[in-house]
């Protein structure tokens, strides 16, 4: 169990991923979804633009800092992820 299943309940997390523009993206992240996340395989949703699925009592755990900030302008919550390529690589990650 993730923190995030322990946290929401597995039966309320979707993956939401972006799709870049490459012939084996979409294949490459299905692999790593049924490899690692099996039980999200159903719950899955692929699409650059976040911010159209922010409703109220929706989570978005997100590294990059524009689709937080969408998200977080419409009636969900955004929590921005630190990495190294955003403004918030100086905390703590929100798993520790």
């Amino acid at each position: 169990m993730t923190a995030l299943e322990a946290k929401y309940g597995q039966e309320n997390i979707g993956i939401l991923s972006a799709q870049i523009p490459s012939p084996t993206c979409m294949g490459e992240k299905w692999e790593w979804i049924r490899e690692y996340y099996p039980q999200f395989v159903t719950r899955c949703f692929f699409g650059r633009e976040k911010k159209f699925l922010s409703f109220p009592r929706t989570v978005l755990y997100d590294d990059r800092d524009r689709n937080v900030d969408e998200f977080n302008s419409g009636d969900g919550i955004g929590v921005l992820v630190p990495q190294l390529w955003n403004s918030a690589h100086h905390k703590k990650g929100w798993w520790e």
